[in-house]
Formats: C-alpha cells, structure tokens, sequence
C-alpha cells in the first residue's frame, strides 16, 4: 500500500485498529482458502434437498430455479454476496440462505448485468450458489469489508490495490463529510463506521499475511 495516506486516513486507521483488537475471537483461523459457515448467526432454514448439487474444487453448490421478477432478497450485487433473505419471498421458498453467494445463472458466470438480465427476462431460469468463505473468525459487516474480503477470496493478488482503493474511498467519505453541516450524534456515528470498515480492512490485510505464511 502506498506511503500517501492522509491523516485523516491514519487517525481511520488507528481507531479502526482499536476495534479491530477489542473484537472477540471465537474460533481457531481458518485454513487457506477454506469453505466457511454462513456471515450471519441465527436459525438456518431447512434446505431443499434438490438444491444441493454437488461438490466443485471442495465447494458445496446450490441449485435452485427462479421466476422473473423480484427474488425477495438483499445482496451486495457487486460480489454476489446474499445478505438478506426476505420472510415469504422466492429465495426463501427455493431455500436460499443469508451467506450464500451467487455463482452461476443458467451456466453463465455471475455477474450483476447478467443478473439483471434474466430477473427483467420473461423465462424462469437457475441460479447456482455458493457457500461462504472465511478469512478468519471474524464478521464482516460493512460494505467496503465485504469486497475487499470477496477480493481476497478470488483474487488475492489484487488485494494490496483494493484496500488502497477503499481506504481512499473512505478518505473522499470524510472529506464531503467536513464538508457538510451534520449534527454531532450523525457525525459521530458516520465516524463509527468508518473506523469499523478500516478495522475490517486490516484485519484481511493480516488474515492475508497469515494465510500466505502458512
């Protein structure tokens, strides 16, 4: 990572360090490149035996088949990443689970266009998932986390310029914010999460040193 970071960015980066430390470990680390349990804790809903498809590169795949129109989910669309699955929607009836992550649609690898594409299409069509992989013990939550971690899933290499890039993000962040007129109570918990999101982008620069060590 580059020697320009900005104060601002440090002081992020001291008080994210803070939190990063207080977090408490629950777990042995995982191993390199290991499947993982699911980002959120909590009851897990029963999965449709015809959804497990099979085991590929030591991955568990899901297949379920959706209709067009709104899938009853919340994802982070960049990666892929299900987060939330709604009460009573077409995820949760196929089975689908808050931590799984989109792989394939109709043979295509995932990606958002093609996503978009097919829930506008007048055809159903089968969407294979993924469970989740974890760096280490620990949650992530905010959104700059989670892509640097989906970075450091598949791509590794281009970790080192992801977390550069976020880390800046951030700083553009903090600058309109100095910008703004916000109450304290706002800014506060904007800085709150902020710090959480550096906490979590140097705990995957270490889970990454870690890893490749090992």
């Amino acid at each position: 990572m580059g020697s320009t970071l900005r104060p601002v960015i440090l002081a992020l980066l001291g008080s994210g360090l803070a939190i990063f430390l207080r977090w408490r470990w629950t777990a042995a680390w995982a191993g390199p490149r290991c499947p993982a349990v699911a980002l959120r804790r909590g009851p897990r809903r029963c999965v449709p035996q015809a959804a497990l498809l099979q085991r590929v590169d030591g991955e568990i795949r899901f297949q379920v088949r959706f209709q067009p129109g709104a899938v009853g989910m919340i994802a982070v669309w960049s990666t892929g990443e299900v987060v939330t699955v709604l009460p009573n929607g077409m995820a949760a009836r196929e089975g689908v689970q808050e931590g799984w992550f989109f792989d394939e649609i109709d043979g295509k690898p995932y990606s958002e266009d093609i996503f978009k594409e097919y829930s506008h299409g007048g055809q159903d069509y089968e969407v294979t998932f993924k469970q989740a992989w974890h760096a280490g013990p620990a949650e992530i939550v905010s959104l700059p986390g989670k892509r640097a971690h989906h970075v450091l899933w598949q791509r590794p290499q281009e970790l080192s310029e992801t977390l550069e890039q976020e880390l800046e993000a951030l700083q553009q962040d903090v600058d309109k914010d100095c910008q703004t007129e916000l109450d304290g109570a706002m800014r506060q918990l904007r800085w709150g999460q902020r710090c959480r999101a550096v906490g979590e982008l140097l705990y995957l620069m270490v889970c990454d040193r870690l890893l490749n060590s090992g």
